[in-house]
C-alpha cells in the first residue's frame, strides 16, 4: 500500500509520541495538475555556490534594483559588479546588527549601527538635522510615496522617544527637518519596526501593531502621514529583523502581553496565524528568539520566507503557497548559512552570516559551495491500536540525478532511539526509481526516516509499505 502522509512537512510535536515528522532540506511541492504520480512531492532545497568573496566582515545586508547590486559586509557599503568584483563605497559602522537598504530613485538610504545614511551616487553622506546639525538616528526604516522614513534610536532623557518616527524631505534623504516627526499613538509601547508595503506604513510596537498612511494633505506645514484607526492589531513584533513582505501582506514573529511566539501573516489588516503548534513549541524552548532575522524570495512559484534564528542556530522557511513548513541546515547540522537576499543579474544572492561570501542560491545547484546537504524525511507514525505490526517491506519512489546512497533507519520507542542506517544505493539515473528494504521485523508503533548526504540532485515522490498486522 502506499504510505499515507510519507510526503509533508516539518511537524515535530513537543510530545513525540504523538507526532514525529521532519522534512529537512526538502520542501513539498504540490502537482497542480493532480494527474501526476503524487499529488505531493518533496523538491530538494537549492544549493549554494561563491559569487563574491573577500569582503571585510559578515554580510549584513544586500540590496539590489536596475541592474545594481549593494551589499554592506562589517562596517563597508560595497557596489558589488555582475561578476562578483566590489567597489568600496565607504564606511557605514557595524554593531553586527542587519542593515536596511532602500532608495528613492536618486539616492540609497542606509541604516546601520544606529545611523542614517545617504548614498548619493557620488559619495556617502551622513545626514544631520537642520538648525541642530546633530545627525539622523534610526532603528529601522523605509520609504514611501517619496519619503524617507525612520524610527528614532531612543534617548534615555526623553521617554517620548521611543515611539517616535521621522521622515526626510520629498525626494531627499540629505535634508530632515528636527520637526517632522509623529509618534506610534494607538498604544503607549514601545516602536520596534518599520516596514513600507502596498502604500501603508506598519509600525510595529513590542505589544502592537499599527497602520499609516500618506494623507495627501496640501496644507502649509501639515504632517503627511495619519494613522488608520481600522487598522490596528493587537499583536506586537518580538523580533523586528524578522519582520518581511510576503505576497499579500506582512509577515512577523509576534506577540502581545499573553505570550509570544507565533508567526503571522497579515492579508490585508487581518493578521492570519501561519506557525503550528510544533513549531512554536520549538521557538519556546530557544533562550530566545529576539534576534531572528528574515527574507523571502520567489521560485519556481514558491514565497518562501525563511526565518533564521542565530542564537538558536536553527533554520526554518514556511512556502506562502503551500502553508507548510521545512527546515535547512548546513551539512554539520547547523543553521544555514544565507543572510539577507537580493536578486540581480538573474540570480538569487545571499550573504554569508559569518564572512564575507555572497553566494548564488540556485536550485541548479546541487552542494553548499562545496559541501554535500544532508536531506531528511522523518515520516508519520505507523500504528494499529498498538497491536503488533510486521513490517516486510519498504519501498521509496524517488528521483535522483545520479546513483546515491539512500539510508533507513527507524524508532521502534517514539523517537527516543533509532536502528543502524541501512544503506542502499540508488540505480542510475535511467532506472526504475525505486529502492527496497525488506525484513524490517515488527513493533506496535514505527516511525521511519530516510537521508541522503551527497551533492547529487534528488526527490522523493512516495514511499509504499507491505505489512501484516499482529493480534496483540
Amino acid at each position: 500500500m502506499e504510505f499515507p502522509g510519507f510526503i509533508g512537512g516539518t511537524y515535530e510535536s513537543r510530545s513525540l509520541p504523538a507526532n514525529a515528522q521532519r522534512c529537512v532540506n526538502y520542501y513539498p511541492e504540490v502537482d497542480e495538475s493532480r494527474s501526476g504520480k503524487s499529488n505531493v512531492i518533496l523538491q530538494p532545497t537549492p544549493g549554494l555556490a561563491v559569487f563574491s568573496s573577500g569582503l571585510a566582515g559578515a554580510l549584513r545586508g544586500l540590496w539590489a534594483g536596475e541592474g545594481r547590486l549593494f551589499a554592506v559586509a562589517g562596517a563597508t557599503l560595497y557596489e558589488i559588479d555582475s561578476d562578483g568584483g566590489p567597489t568600496i563605497l565607504g564606511n557605514v559602522g557595524d554593531d553586527g546588527k542587519p542593515v536596511q537598504m532602500f532608495p528613492n530613485g536618486n539616492q540609497l538610504a542606509i541604516i546601520s549601527n544606529g545611523l542614517f545614511w545617504v548614498h548619493t551616487g557620488v559619495e556617502l553622506i551622513q545626514p544631520v538635522f537642520t538648525d541642530t546639525e546633530d545627525p539622523v538616528t534610526a532603528v529601522q526604516g523605509g520609504f514611501l510615496d517619496g519619503y524617507f522614513l525612520v524610527i528614532d534610536v531612543p534617548d534615555a532623557e526623553d521617554p517620548a522617544s521611543v515611539r517616535r518616527f521621522r521622515h526626510s524631505a520629498l525626494q531627499d534623504g540629505q535634508t530632515w527637518d528636527p520637526l517632522d516627526y509623529a509618534s506610534k499613538e494607538g498604544y503607549p509601547d514601545q516602536l520596534v519596526g518599520m516596514l513600507a508595503d502596498h502604500e501603508d506604513l506598519w509600525l510595529s510596537g513590542s505589544q502592537t501593531t499599527e497602520v499609516w498612511r500618506n494623507n495627501y494633505s496640501t496644507a502649509p506645514e501639515s504632517f503627511p502621514w495619519e494613522r488608520d484607526p481600522g487598522a490596528f492589531i493587537h499583536y506586537g513584533n518580538i523580533a523586528p529583523w524578522a519582520t518581511v513582505r510576503l505576497p499579500e501582506g506582512l509577515g512577523w514573529l509576534a506577540g502581545d502581553p499573553r505570550g509570544h511566539a507565533m508567526a503571522f501573516y497579515a492579508v490585508g489588516y487581518r493578521p492570519q496565524r501561519v506557525s503550528t503548534h510544533a513549531i512554536e513549541a520549538a521557538w519556546a524552548a530557544y533562550s530566545t528568539v529576539a534576534d531572528a532575522e528574515g527574507y523571502t524570495y520567489l521560485e519556481d512559484g514558491h514565497n518562501f520566507w525563511v526565518l533564521q534564528f542565530p542564537t538558536a542556530d536553527a533554520t526554518w522557511v514556511y512556502d506562502a503557497i503551500t502553508k507548510l513548513w521545512h527546515e535547512r541546515q548546513a551539512l554539520d547540522g547547523s543553521r544555514h548559512r544565507s543572510r539577507g537576499h537580493a536578486y540581480v543579474f538573474g540570480k538569487h544572492l545571499v550573504g554569508d552570516f559569518e564572512d564575507g561570501t555572497i553566494y548564488q542560491m540556485s536550485l541548479s545547484l546541487t552542494d553548499d559551495a562545496g559541501d554535500d546537504i544532508k536531506r531528511i524525511r522523518t515520516a508519520p507514525y505507523i500504528h494499529q491500536e498498538e497491536a503488533r505490526i510486521f513490517h516486510h517491506r519498504f519501498e521509496l519512489d524517488y528521483e535522483a540525478a545520479a546513483t546515491v546512497d539512500v539510508a533507513l533507519d527507524w524508532s521502534d520507542d517514539k523517537g527516543l532511539t533509532w536502528s543502524t542506517p541501512r544503506a542502499v544505493a540508488t540505480g542510475a539515473p535511467t532506472a526504475d526509481g525505486r529502492v527496497i528494504w525488506r525484513r524490517l521485523g515488527e513493533a506496535r508503533h514505527r516511525i521511519y526516516r530516510t537521508t541522503i548526504t551527497s551533492g547529487v540532485r534528488t526527490a522523493l515522490l512516495k514511499a509504499h509499505l507491505r505489512l501484516t498486522p499482529g493480534t496483540s
